[in-house]
């Protein structure tokens, strides 16, 4: 689905991800843990061509993402195709970005229908379904201000469901949330990977990689220094750096 080559992202002179190497398969469930700082939201962004990423390469089922060489040059991916590959991947932030002065329902219905140019019924249709499966149908008319945190982050799940992508991309999705409603999103987010949809997950929320991930990536200082099955990933010794960070927050 997704592989990523000898990647590289600077700002300026810092090295913010120093040659990322990571192979997606379809349907599979990817957790990239670690410290902040570590070049893990650049990462997600750099997939989604949010930022632009400085060498190496993005293919999305064998479609490269990003700069294109030619004659030695990297130029700018074609506006048309990189809108045609962002289409396939849906992003959920930290801090919802609902417009707010939009009900619920037409904030989910909004991208369907300027990109996809769905009829409002059918895009109506396809809302009200999506609200059903995140157990917030009787919100379709709301305003996101009435809307408490828990309740925002899964409308924008929804909201970027609609655009029925192939990938789903997780930047600490519950990071801005009160720990009592952390639950009821990640409770949407599993019950999505059990349908088999692709999905990259920031997060530190570490119940929810060691129990719902194919495979946990952590990373540190622009590099994924360990990955594996969550069972080998979460068995780390603890003097390893993995088994600290990890122990550091389990007890937190």
């Amino acid at each position: 689905m997704i592989s990523i080559s000898a990647l590289h992202k600077y700002f300026g002179s810092n090295h913010v991800l120093n040659n990322i190497n990571l192979e997606i398969q379809d349907g599979e469930v990817v957790v990239i843990i670690g410290p902040s700082g570590s070049g893990k939201s650049t990462l997600l962004r750099c997939i989604n061509y949010l930022e632009t990423f400085t060498q190496g390469s993005i293919r999305i089922h064998g479609e490269e993402v990003g700069p294109q060489s030619q004659d030695g040059k990297m130029t700018r991916l074609d506006e048309k195709r990189l809108n045609a590959l962002r289409q396939g991947l849906g992003m959920v932030f930290q801090g919802f970005n609902l417009f707010p002065h939009k009900s619920v329902l037409d904030n989910i219905m909004m991208a369907p229908i300027d990109l996809q140019h769905l009829s409002r019924t059918e895009a109506k249709t396809r809302a009200m379904k999506l609200l059903q499966q995140v157990d917030l149908q009787d919100k379709a008319e709301a305003m996101p201000a009435s809307l408490s945190g828990g309740q925002k982050q899964r409308i924008a799940i929804a909201r970027a469901l609609a655009m029925e992508p192939q990938v789903m991309l997780f930047d600490e999705p519950t990071s801005a949330l009160d720990p009592e409603m952390v639950g009821e999103v990640l409770k949407v987010m599993e019950k999505l990977a059990k349908t088999g949809m692709t999905m990259i997950v920031v997060t530190h929320e570490m119940n929810f990689a060691r129990h719902i991930a194919d495979k946990v990536c952590f990373m540190e200082h622009g590099q994924i220094i360990d990955s594996g099955a969550p069972e080998d990933i979460f068995s780390r010794s603890n003097d390893s750096r993995v088994g600290k960070f990890v122990n550091k927050l389990e007890q937190q």
